[in-house]
């Protein structure tokens, strides 16, 4: 129980706004995947547990739910729980994608904002221009994410 009570307590408040905030900033943010690249099994407890031990080792680890949509290469559809850990050394996360088996996660701080794959290459920037979301059906039909929380459940986004 108390596990629980501190896994809430840590949970910061987000908004589509808020994380919007967060792409500005000079503060780091890894978004983490659950799924396993190869066998599309759903590793969130695993997941849950990496955030769970990381929150201990240090005081300023905050972490949201999002919702993932995915379209592969061949048309099927997939959906996927990540998060967005806030504060989290990048050599963590990481280390957190090669365990789980994710091929890439979404990395920022102040030098970059895109796709780092779990080997640490860089694999594409997004433009972190004044408009650095779209909220519009057609850039969010192939893939989009939505933030878990009682006030962002339907509005769907992704990065450009």
């Amino acid at each position: 129980m108390k596990d629980t009570i501190n896994i809430i307590n840590r949970l910061n408040e987000i908004s589509l706004s808020r994380l919007y905030q967060h792409t500005k900033d000079d503060k780091s943010f890894a978004i983490i995947g659950s799924q396993d690249q190869n066998t599309k099994r759903d590793r969130r407890e695993e997941l849950d547990d990496f955030i769970r031990k990381l929150s201990s080792k240090y005081d300023n680890i905050g972490y949201n739910l999002i919702k993932g949509k995915y379209t592969y290469d061949d048309g099927l559809t997939g959906n996927e729980d990540s998060y967005i850990i806030y504060n989290i050394p990048k050599e963590e996360a990481l280390k957190i994608a090669q365990k789980l088996n994710q091929e890439s996660i979404i990395w920022k701080d102040k030098d970059y904002f895109g796709f780092i794959k779990a080997d640490g290459t860089l694999a594409g920037e997004f433009n972190n221009n004044e408009k650095n979301m779209s909220f519009s059906k057609e850039n969010t039909k192939a893939f989009s994410s939505k933030l878990s929380g009682k006030h962002n459940n339907s509005q769907e986004f992704i990065f450009k």
